[in-house]
């Protein structure tokens, strides 16, 4: 396996980490390693990323919401249309 070392750690986060390994019973290492493979969405289990939200893109509140609004009228039925 690779190294990457990391300057200029933020102590608060250091002392978090630190605590976070010790409460879980592991080293430093393996804490910091659990915590990036979760961030990027990595599944250990397989050795495959199951995140596909970079691939599909993800839509805001807003969006969402904007989106909705155009389909409305897909909810309407036209009795005209039905009689």
């Amino acid at each position: 396996m690779s190294q990457i070392t990391i300057r200029n750690i933020d102590p608060l986060i250091e002392k978090i980490l630190r605590q976070k390994a010790e409460n879980g019973h592991q080293s430093l290492s393996e804490t910091v390693n659990q915590l990036l493979k979760q961030a990027i969405g990595f599944d250990s289990s397989s050795g495959k990323n199951r995140n596909l939200r970079e691939l599909s893109g993800a839509w805001s509140k807003d969006d969402a919401d904007d989106f909705e609004k155009t389909q409305e009228s897909f909810n309407v039925i036209d009795d005209e249309l039905w009689t």
